[in-house]
């Protein structure tokens, strides 16, 4: 996620659910610059609102680095965030 595509991540997401909890799973995704933080942020103030806890999963090692200061607003999942190998031409 980048700053052209902000508006719309903020916008395709349902802020008047009934439930407690939501995930937002990143799996084929990773934030490139600080709009994408600054995005994230305001959808999870906008969740907090109306008490809804968020979660992201499966962020790469490189965006749970660019969350660390945004931590007081995002609950992290990270039992679920996968280990990404470096592929070599080495056998295990």
């Amino acid at each position: 996620m980048f700053f052209a595509s902000c508006i719309n991540f903020k916008e395709s997401l349902n802020y008047d659910l009934d439930v407690d909890g939501v995930v937002i799973n990143f799996i084929n995704s990773r934030f490139v610059d600080q709009s994408a933080i600054i995005a994230i942020n305001e959808v999870c103030k906008r969740y907090k609102e109306n008490n809804i806890n968020v979660y992201l999963s499966h962020l790469s090692q490189d965006c749970l680095e660019l969350l660390d200061d945004a931590s007081e607003f995002i609950e992290i999942n990270i039992l679920e965030d996968p280990y990404y190998r470096i592929p070599s031409n080495e056998l295990d």
